[in-house]
């Protein structure tokens, strides 16, 4: 994953990378909504075996289209730094490793960016545990009616990042963040109250139509905050601290369906979305100065 974002604003130029994202983006959607489908179909034709091989087949597709890109693509834009052309690196394997920390903390917006994420991630987490007994135990819904509800949620992430890639709107990115994060917690809230399956399955079509800008967006800012010659250490740095999001918010989650029930659970992460996004949008110094200095390299809409 890492290497992708790497790679791809050396495929595109500047104005086209929200785009190229944005395609990225309905390439994974498209994959969760017809990848468990098509699996099903092929287990019940050619049996669990042989699905496994097609799917180490279609890596094997996956490995040959990156072949296929000329190698001059992966190559990092050293102009910023001209010395470096030709030689070795400086300092000791840690000291290069600490290069993209040091990075994430001297550029302000880029590590709030990365929090934000972090904590959406673990305020989202609790859903998933807390879904498949919410179904069970408020609508008496099995596997098929599960599969459903993410069905309508991948469907409107879907819509969300056509819509979104075609139109983009140059609005702000603060501004955006923040509504996505509380519309995302909104629809929890609804999904946490509803009365008829029905009524869930289109709060999380709603929820992820409203969701689906939202990794565009954090893409796109961070591959035009990071100069391209360190971005793969940077992307580290950040993955490493957004990663622990969701295990740690399955992990609350499991706990609290235990102890207060699946639909308290999602209420509950549903408010923490809105107050998250409530704080996000009052945290204006960090957008500010980091757009200040960024809006002459950059295409980062102002906060």
């Amino acid at each position: 994953m890492i290497g992708r974002s790497v790679l791809v604003p050396n495929l595109v130029t500047d104005e086209e990378l929200e785009a190229a994202n944005a395609l990225t983006q309905v390439r994974i959607n498209l994959a969760t909504l017809l990848g468990p489908a098509l699996g099903g179909m092929l287990i019940g034709f050619i049996g669990a075996p042989l699905t496994f091989l097609v799917t180490s087949g279609c890596f094997l597709v996956y490995v040959v289209t990156l072949i296929a890109i000329p190698t001059r693509m992966y190559a990092a834009d050293l102009s910023a730094n001209p010395a470096s052309r030709g030689s070795k690196p400086d300092g000791t394997w840690l000291t290069r490793l600490g290069e993209g920390w040091v990075y994430l903390y001297r550029v302000p917006l880029l590590f709030l960016l990365t929090m934000i994420t972090l904590f959406f991630d673990l305020t989202y987490g609790p859903l998933e545990p807390a879904l498949p007994v919410l179904i069970a135990q408020k609508f008496h819904g099995q596997a098929s009616m599960l599969g459903m509800m993410w069905s309508s949620f991948a469907v409107g992430a879907l819509l969300g990042t056509l819509l979104w890639g075609r139109f983009r709107p140059q609005w702000s990115v603060r501004w955006v963040t923040s509504s996505i994060i509380v519309c995302w917690g909104l629809c929890s809230g609804i999904l946490g109250l509803a009365q008829s399956p029905w009524l869930a399955m289109a709060s999380l079509f709603l929820g992820g139509f409203t969701y689906a800008p939202y990794n565009v967006i954090y893409a796109t800012c961070q591959q035009r905050l990071v100069p391209d010659q360190i971005r793969g250490k940077v992307y580290g740095a950040t993955t490493t601290m957004t990663g622990a999001g969701l295990p740690v918010g399955y992990l609350m989650g499991g706990v609290m369906v235990a102890s207060l029930g699946a639909p308290l659970t999602v209420l509950i992460g549903g408010a923490a979305c809105v107050l998250l996004g409530l704080g996000v949008f009052l945290l204006r110094r960090p957008w500010n100065v980091e757009t200040a200095k960024s809006e002459k390299r950059t295409s980062l809409p102002a906060p």
